[in-house]
């Protein structure tokens, strides 16, 4: 065990240090319990580690189901990491998964702004405004763009071809 980092220069280090040890758990698929303590202790040595709260708001969304300490994550990686649209991002998934969709386009648009070729970004765009907000045109943009940027889900493409936004591949 190594001493308690006591200089500046040295908690950032033990910060990206734990960091880099929690994103290993996760490519090792150990248990995400793990990586979140892992987490905690980067945020213990650099409160103001953005990186460090984006990764811990999505492992809360996605692995570890707990929105309200997803939410409580993704504000802070906003206001530590204002310029990395991942913090947006998921921001605007977990308001969306909170049913807070104004909210939630607000921040997916400001990952946009940050990002303007965020193919993911425009998937759960789509995905807000055809299922939430039950705007087909504003869909009809966001699934545009996500495949203009390199998205490949095939759902796009058939709710596409059923705006009649997209010529269907086979009368081509």
């Amino acid at each position: 065990k190594r001493p308690e980092p006591k200089t500046q220069a040295e908690r950032v280090a033990a910060a990206k240090e734990e960091y880099d040890q929690a994103f290993s758990i996760l490519q090792e698929q150990r248990p995400v319990q793990e990586a979140i303590e892992r987490l905690d202790k980067a945020l213990k040595y650099n409160p103001a580690f953005g990186d460090a709260y984006v990764l811990k708001s999505y492992l809360y969304l996605e692995f570890a189901p707990n929105l309200n300490e997803a939410l409580a994550a993704a504000e802070q990686a906003v206001r530590y990491a204002p310029e990395n649209p991942d913090s947006h991002y998921t921001l605007g998934l977990v308001l969306q998964r909170k049913g807070q969709f104004a909210e939630a386009e607000r921040a997916l648009q400001q990952a946009l702004t940050l990002n303007p070729n965020y193919t993911d970004v425009y998937l759960s765009l789509g995905d807000l405004y055809a299922q939430d907000l039950k705007d087909p045109n504003k869909a009809v943009e966001a699934y545009r763009r996500y495949l203009e940027t390199g998205g490949t889900e095939n759902r796009v493409g058939t709710y596409l071809e059923r705006a009649g936004a997209l010529a269907p591949a086979s009368k081509q």
